[in-house]
């Protein structure tokens, strides 16, 4: 979408993140009524002014000719090179020492409040989050903006709302399932689309059209038109989820009032048949019509359950095959296809379905997905496609699959997606040997360590930073050496070489976690420090450093650690050639010295410093599990086609 030039290179950049040798392309567009309009005539995008046609009129002008193929026939076209330097001397060329023209082309720019050093501080809390923090819209927006966004995305399977006299242990129940939802099932960037709070705020409100030729109240908000019997806002609202930002709990919403600038909404699928439903009420009354285009999002009215796209994006963001057995999920993919749900398969009986007791439903559902397999819609490339074959990989079983329980009822069945490694640097694709159903402890810790002394290498970082880093990455989950930890790793049973990771699908399993006696919540980070401590494994000349990488490396400790509620075990382990044996007395969890330390590393490395330095930390510790997940999948992949 036609934007200023400062926008537009950023969106370009995002095609081609990682630098591979390809051939990255995009198309910008502008509608044609507003293209053909001159500066002086056209009316000001509420966002960039008029800085985004004059940007296409710049385009326009250095714009070569070219051509591209449309599947059957090369196409001519106008081409623009969005390369860093190519551009940079379309500007130089285009306007020279003409600032103020160049000008008109940017994203015109705000008075802004300035980001004073106690603000700093407070945002550089960011696990858990203060109660009290600065509006960041304001910095990013200016003040007086009407500009800032939410996101929304759309769901089949949310827990369901507690009723208003519902007793304070169920409302309690039912929020401790809302919580348990996004940790299993969080909203990914690729599923939410943005739109304006304003906008929004009207939505939920009953406005109809875009809300601009409605009065604004005192609050900012939208006033209703006289006559206008707003009964679709609370039901909006009844099925309207706040998701959970910056260490935070989710929230159903109550009111439009509390919407924040940054919202992800969870917005229940039910909610677009009960509009659609309504406006047919409404426009038969001659009373306006609330509608989906005030938001930019226009769900399906005859197909309402295909705005769930979580599997999807997830897929796409997370590079993991995903596939929810809920209920909902299961009569979509039913309606979609025609193939009916067999009889054993009931929307309650789903519900109870257990991980441990699989024979009670894999049979009747492995017949069904036989059956999906031979329908024309799943045959045909698509979302029910996508979802069966998922589904088909998950009864097939095997190393790299989870399994979790749904919070709504069902399961949750997840397997890391095998990637093209081209252009990956060797250094990323490290040994793949995997034990016992799991990736060994001692091997992850010295892959993390490895790489993470090659990132901080090639960042030219000073050499006391790289050990530093070399040796977090040794011990960082050295707390995962705890017996309790490792009996869930395994589902709760059997002994064997200490793992950092469970690939197989038993375990989680809710039944064998909790058998473990591992605390709900439990941080191995914790444990990890306090072993770090008591062995005293680490230089002292970079001590600090080393721990706080491993207490953040999950991005816990900013500057908080969540508390461990449960009783210390000793740890006995033998890592990288040194006899670990510590006893329980001898442990002692982290305390206000993880704050303590949090506020001396952002002393010593500025508070965008040692974000950075985690940052290459994380994804040292992330790429080595990726390899290990790819290995584990790579493996599951030959055994399901064995077994076909």
């Amino acid at each position: 979408e036609a934007a200023p030039i400062d926008a537009l290179r950023q969106r370009f950049g995002r095609l081609n993140r990682t630098g591979r040798p390809i051939d990255a392309r995009g198309a910008v567009m502008m509608p044609k009524l507003r293209a053909d309009k001159s500066l002086d005539e056209v009316d000001p995008d509420p966002i960039y002014g008029t800085s985004d046609l004059a940007c296409w009129n710049f385009l326009e002008a250095t714009a070569i000719a070219g051509e591209r193929s449309d599947g059957k026939k090369r196409v001519a076209t106008r081409v623009c090179d969005f390369g860093t330097n190519a551009m940079s001397a379309a500007i130089a060329a285009r306007f020279g020492a003409d600032a103020a023209g160049f000008a008109g082309c940017i994203t015109p720019a705000k008075d802004a409040p300035c980001l004073l050093p106690a603000y700093v501080d407070i945002l550089a809390q960011t696990n858990p989050a203060p109660a009290i923090e600065p509006e960041l819209s304001l910095f990013l927006h200016g003040v007086g903006s009407e500009n800032a966004e939410v996101s929304i995305c759309f769901r089949s399977d949310l827990p369901p709302r507690p009723d208003q006299e519902a007793s304070e242990p169920a409302r309690a129940v039912a929020m401790r399932k809302l919580s348990e939802y996004f940790e299993v099932l969080p909203p990914v960037s690729s599923e939410c689309l943005p739109a304006r709070i304003g906008a929004v705020a009207r939505w939920l409100r009953g406005a109809s059209g875009n809300g601009s030729d409605l009065p604004v109240g005192d609050d900012g908000a939208a006033a209703l038109p006289q006559g206008w019997q707003d009964s679709g806002s609370e039901a909006r609202l009844a099925l309207l989820v706040r998701a959970p930002s910056r260490g935070g709990e989710p929230q159903w919403m109550t009111s439009s009032s509390t919407l924040q600038p940054g919202d992800v909404l969870v917005v229940s699928v039910e909610a677009v048949a009960h509009d659609h439903e309504g406006a047919e009420r409404s426009s038969a009354a001659g009373l306006a019509v609330p509608n989906w285009d005030a938001l930019g999002v226009v769900p399906s009215s005859d197909d309402w359950h295909s705005d769930d796209r979580a599997d999807e994006a997830w897929a796409r963001d997370r590079s993991e095959s995903r596939v929810r057995l809920h209920s909902s999920v299961l009569q979509a993919l039913s309606a979609t296809t025609g193939v009916p749900l067999p009889g054993a398969i009931t929307a309650g009986g789903v519900a109870e379905w257990d991980a441990v007791e699989r024979e009670t439903w894999a049979g009747p559902l492995q017949t069904w997905v036989a059956a999906l397999l031979e329908s024309a819609a799943v045959r045909a490339e698509g979302p029910a496609r996508r979802t069966t074959e998922a589904l088909a990989a998950a009864l097939v079983g095997g190393r790299g699959l989870r399994v979790a329980p749904h919070p709504a009822g069902g399961l949750v069945f997840s397997r890391p997606m095998r990637v093209a490694t081209d252009g990956v640097p060797p250094a990323l694709v490290l040994p793949t040997e995997l034990s016992c159903g799991g990736a060994p402890l001692e091997a992850h810790c010295a892959g993390v360590a490895l790489l993470a002394r090659q990132f901080a290498a090639a960042l030219s970082l000073p050499r006391d930073i790289i050990d530093a880093m070399h040796d977090a990455g040794l011990w960082h989950d050295l707390g995962k050496a705890d017996g309790r930890f490792q009996a869930m790793l395994r589902g709760g049973v059997g002994f064997g070489p200490l793992l950092a990771k469970s690939l197989s699908s038993s375990a989680n399993v809710p039944q064998a976690v909790a058998a473990t006696g591992w605390p709900r919540g439990g941080r191995h980070e914790a444990l990890s420090l306090a072993a770090v401590s008591a062995s005293a494994c680490l230089h002292d000349k970079f001590a600090d450093l080393s721990m706080h990488l491993i207490a953040t490396h999950h991005g816990w400790a900013r500057p908080f650690l969540p508390p461990f509620e449960a009783a210390l075990e000793g740890l006995d382990a033998s890592l990288h050639g040194c006899q670990i044996s510590i006893y329980p007395e001898q442990l002692q969890l982290p305390d206000a010295r993880t704050a303590d330390r949090f506020w001396h590393v952002v002393d010593a490395y500025g508070a965008w410093g040692i974000a950075f330095l985690e940052a290459v930390f994380r994804l040292a510790d992330a790429r080595r599990s990726e390899a290990e997940e790819l290995a584990a999948n790579s493996d599951s992949m030959r055994c399901a086609e064995v077994s076909r």
